[in-house]
């Protein structure tokens, strides 16, 4: 069997799980201590860095708690099997994104959101760019934020997504699957 050699990097919020992490931490944390959680609201003002660092600060996910997407997990076992580089890359915070992949286990790297940099859309592609080149990677999203990765994937793999999602990807991108 050939092992392909280009990374596969996969997104978590709305791709991984099926629901978005800092919304799941922000109403955890509403719960908790509803103080804290219109201090969290605040922080946007300071942008959305901020407001995830503050949330990673306050509130802990469990991993196994997670609505996990199950035909993009069990694919994504199969790519491992077959020898393949997993890499999970987001935009939430680093606190929250390095768990679920320890958790998850297949993942050889986390690149996440930290206090001063939020990995989402042109910013995400940037740093794929960097590290694997432009072309040099494969990358699973679901939503329109996804766009600018995709056209400098090698291919786009789409899971968890609108038709329109889907359609416009079909256009800019090269589109090898659709979960």
């Amino acid at each position: 069997m050939k092992v392909d050699p280009i990374p596969l990097c996969v997104d978590l919020d709305g791709t991984l799980i099926l629901q978005d992490s800092v919304a799941i931490a922000f109403f955890a944390l509403l719960r908790k201590n509803p103080f804290k959680a219109c201090i969290a609201l605040t922080k946007l003002i300071q942008g959305k860095p901020a407001y995830k660092t503050y949330l990673a600060q306050h509130i802990n996910l469990d991993p196994k708690k997670l609505p996990y997407n199950q035909p993009l997990l069990a694919w994504l076992q199969q790519q491992k099997q077959q020898g393949r580089q997993l890499i999970l890359a987001t935009a939430s915070d680093e606190k929250f994104a390095q768990p679920i992949a320890d958790y998850v286990g297949l993942f050889s790297d986390c690149i996440a959101s930290n206090q001063t940099l939020h990995l989402k859309g042109k910013h995400k592609r940037d740093e794929l760019n960097r590290r694997y080149g432009q072309g040099h990677y494969d990358y699973v999203g679901n939503h329109s934020a996804d766009y600018p990765i995709w056209v400098d994937a090698r291919q786009a793999i789409i899971t968890n997504a609108k038709a329109a999602v889907i359609a416009q990807a079909r256009k800019i991108a090269n589109v090898s699957l659709v979960i």
